[in-house]
């Protein structure tokens, strides 16, 4: 791919006559921000289709219940997409990832809660692939610049274009909870990211809440959602601070509702501060639209990282 050879767009050269396995091009994507191995993953996922695994991330975004519209699997815009032809067509020259530093993480917790053993890779400043060397650019990891061995970080990923500039999403642990944080569009990624551990190390306690299933109405109709984890942690300054009582808000504007779909969210409240959780409430069961008789269950969209996963899973 001739986009492997330009350096700015990730270390790893992808040569037409040379094979690599999902593995090796997974590592690529994710330790060496490597946009061809992202790129190429794609395909194979899309069944050899750039734009249909494009789709793919759309309709799963939209699933999730995240904002976000994707012109590209790698990350990149189309001021660089278009050179290489992976311009998604009916896009603008300019068109490019929209996403929110909130969706980015949410999306990386959706990836830890599949893949969780993604960051025994994640956490690796350099790695041999083949006759390659991988370089992470994750400079708060061991043996890099700005490692501290308190901040307790073992991920993510990184990022870069002109528009959305120094992008960086970090996991780490804290408190014995996995913690998700992203900063986008940043002159000091590292340096900033840094700060914000330390100040949650230093001023930040979790309290568990408990969450129970609720009965939303919807259309008229009875609607039942659990949350997706039965109980959360809310971050805390000091023990003034109280869990206030959970409300569950209704998102979903209309039926019908598939099973396991996200329809609203458990909103949990400390006093006294402007720290805020919310965990998705999930459909209990399918419910048919209002005044609409039953017809034969149409075959949903697979999941995308299920898609992915079905790839990977051999390699794991």
């Amino acid at each position: 791919m001739k986009m492997s050879k330009d350096p700015t767009l990730g270390g790893f050269k992808i040569k037409r006559s040379g094979e690599f396995t999902v593995r090796q091009l997974y590592q690529a994507a994710l330790i060496a921000s490597s946009n061809s191995a992202a790129i190429a993953l794609g395909k194979l996922v899309g069944g050899g289709n750039n734009t249909q695994f494009i789709n793919m991330m759309n309709r799963q975004a939209e699933k999730w219940g995240i904002e976000a519209t994707f012109v590209s699997s790698s990350g990149l815009d189309n001021t660089d997409l278009s050179k290489y032809h992976y311009q998604v067509p009916h896009t603008t020259s300019k068109a490019q990832n929209m996403v929110s530093a909130s969706a980015i993480s949410k999306v990386a917790a959706k990836v830890l809660g599949i893949f969780p053993t993604i960051t025994q890779w994640s956490n690796q400043s350099t790695m041999k692939v083949g006759k390659q060397w991988l370089v992470n650019s994750n400079n708060l990891l061991k043996n890099k610049v700005y490692y501290r061995k308190s901040n307790h970080v073992d991920g993510l990923k990184t990022g870069y274009t002109i528009n959305a500039g120094l992008c960086l999403t970090v996991t780490f642990w804290h408190n014995g909870r996995h913690l998700i944080a992203t900063i986008i569009d940043s002159d000091s990624v590292f340096t900033s990211m840094d700060r914000l551990i330390q100040q949650i190390d230093k001023n930040y306690n979790k309290v568990n809440v408990s969450l129970n299933t609720h009965r939303f109405r919807l259309d008229d109709q009875s609607v039942t959602a659990t949350p997706e984890e039965p109980k959360t942690a809310i971050w805390r300054q000091n023990s003034a601070q109280k869990p206030q009582a959970v409300k569950y808000v209704l998102t979903k504007k209309a039926t019908p509702v598939t099973k396991g779909q996200p329809i609203g969210y458990a909103e949990i409240k400390l006093t006294n501060s402007r720290g805020m959780a919310k965990v998705p409430m999930l459909a209990t069961k399918d419910v048919g639209a209002k005044q609409q008789s039953k017809q034969k269950k149409s075959p949903q969209h697979k999941s995308l990282l299920a898609s992915i996963g079905s790839v990977l899973l051999g390699f794991f």
